[in-house]
């Protein structure tokens, strides 16, 4: 989580967005609440109770890391945090 706050807290204003999907399995609502409080998550969160954005982006494990380009296109889907440089910024926002 802190990699992914730091990545949202460096570019977020600049255009690039973090959603985190909590699948619901095995979970609640104020469960994942306190998770994200707990660990200081500063991105938003959805809670997907009925668990179809897992079957939508073939996430068979968590966690699992997705970055779309500005198109919407899925560039990297992994189970890391992905080192994103300026650089790369640039290349994902044109």
């Amino acid at each position: 989580m802190p990699w992914i706050n730091e990545l949202f807290d460096k570019y977020h204003e600049q255009g690039m967005t973090f959603i985190g999907i909590n699948v619901g399995y095995n979970d609640s609502k104020s469960k994942a609440r306190r998770f994200m409080e707990e660990t200081g998550i500063s991105y938003p969160v959805i809670f997907d109770e009925r668990g179809g954005i897992p079957l939508i982006y073939s996430v068979y494990g968590v966690p699992a890391i997705l970055v779309a380009d500005k198109n919407g296109i899925i560039i990297f889907h992994n189970s890391r945090v992905p080192e994103i440089s300026d650089h790369d910024f640039q290349l994902l926002s044109r």
